[in-house]
């Protein structure tokens, strides 16, 4: 399903895709902006949203079902949202949006904000693109409850410490992993809901654990 970085000159590569790192432990969204260079945007943490080329080593999949229409307004837009990198990292994204004409996030006041899975979820979903369906999303996997712990202690140790204290009082959320996403974006007929794509996360799990 996932192609190596190296392959992204290639034809196979649709100019609109997500991709991975070579432990699934982390997503951006890659594109070929107006100077038909490939990029990839990605939010590295708190207030680093990051614009540049697809490192190697990652692997990536096209966003599957996308016409090209769309896939124009979602270049135009991905372009607006790279210019600004104050994105909040959190696990809470309610009520969180991009202005349409700026690409700057709206919200984010009371600690709500996106990590690097569910910011693409949330920008492509700005222009119509759903991919994932949250209605049977599990809630607090102990994967997740140990994610939130790390993320907590890295915010306090860049100084954060207001925004870790909004962040750490968060129960109840529903984490979307970066595989997980990725799995989504590059199946048609999303959204996706988690059990749709349950069985072949798994599988690309163990594809990824097998090559690293």
């Amino acid at each position: 399903m996932f192609l190596p970085s190296e392959r992204i000159i290639s034809d196979e590569f649709s100019g609109l895709a997500v991709a991975l790192n070579s432990r699934a432990s982390h997503i951006g969204i890659v594109y070929r902006d107006e100077a038909e260079e490939v990029v990839m945007l990605h939010l590295a943490f708190h207030h680093q949203l990051r614009r540049n080329e697809l490192p190697h080593g990652y692997c990536w999949v096209n966003i599957a079902g996308i016409d090209e229409r769309t896939k124009e307004i979602a270049l135009a837009f991905l372009e607006l949202v790279g210019l600004h990198s104050e994105v909040p990292y959190s696990f809470d994204m309610t009520g969180i949006t991009f202005n349409r004409t700026t690409g700057r996030i709206q919200g984010g006041e009371n600690g709500e904000g996106l990590t690097c899975a569910s910011f693409i979820v949330a920008v492509l979903a700005e222009i119509g693109i759903d991919l994932i369906d949250l209605s049977d999303w599990p809630i607090d996997r102990e994967v997740d409850l140990e994610f939130h712990r790390m993320v907590v202690e890295m915010l306090r140790e860049m100084d954060a410490n207001d925004h870790a204290d909004r962040v750490s009082s968060q129960r109840n959320f529903k984490r979307m992993m970066p595989l997980e996403v990725g799995v989504a974006a590059g199946l048609p007929g999303h959204p996706h809901s988690h059990r749709d794509i349950a069985e072949i996360v798994s599988q690309a799990a163990s594809e990824f654990a097998t090559a690293a």
